[in-house]
């Protein structure tokens, strides 16, 4: 994601001042760097805070070196301890390489279709304001993107596992025909026949 968008310098400035200064919290408790940089390490920080921040698309020349220099950081073509070769070191703990053989292909791919990924719009015309609360203690702003991901696609992120919980096998074959769910375990080639011809 790094390689792809960054945020906006002062939408992070403006969340990094209200994480130090214990307005996010609704005890006030106050966000060390340690503490911020853990979160960002992993997912919490986009969940709790991405809402604040305006995403900035780079540009393609630039997702491609990114990638490039991802690639070249973590890959691996020895398991010499001492001189790393390539740039790239293996797994502290599993001591197995952190790429499979399909990682340079999918890099390649990627850089292919970074030239898609520009926004079409200046970043003001991107994103819906939502102005915050009089009451709110860390008075952000809220960022709506207009480019976001198609419904269908935020369809399937709420309801992964619709098809999968013992559904009627007609509910299961409308969901398939609208193209909300891409596979039925449960439902078998013949069960969708005989019910289409019914």
């Amino acid at each position: 994601m790094a390689c792809i968008y960054s945020y906006h310098a002062e939408d992070y400035e403006k969340g990094l001042k209200a994480l130090k200064e214990g307005r996010m919290s609704s005890k006030g408790t106050k966000c060390t760097s340690a503490e911020i940089s853990e979160m960002q390490a992993g997912k919490l920080f986009r969940e709790r805070h991405s809402k604040y921040l305006r995403k900035v698309i780079n540009q393609p020349e630039t997702i491609q070196h990114n990638l490039d220099a991802w690639f070249e950081k973590y890959k691996v073509t020895s398991s010499d301890p001492i001189n790393k070769p390539a740039g790239g070191r293996l797994d502290p703990i599993c001591m197995i390489t952190l790429f499979t053989e399909e990682t340079k292909s999918a890099v390649d791919a990627c850089k292919e279709k970074a030239k898609y990924l520009s926004d079409p719009y200046p970043l003001e015309q991107m994103y819906d304001r939502i102005h915050p609360n009089p009451n709110s203690t860390h008075q952000l702003t809220e960022y709506l993107s207009k480019q976001g991901e198609s419904k269908l696609e935020l369809f399937h992120d709420r309801l992964a596992h619709f098809a999968n919980c013992g559904m009627r096998n007609q509910l299961a074959d409308n969901l398939t025909q609208l193209g909300w769910c891409g596979s039925m375990d449960h439902c078998d080639a013949t069960q969708k026949i005989s019910h289409y011809e019914s």
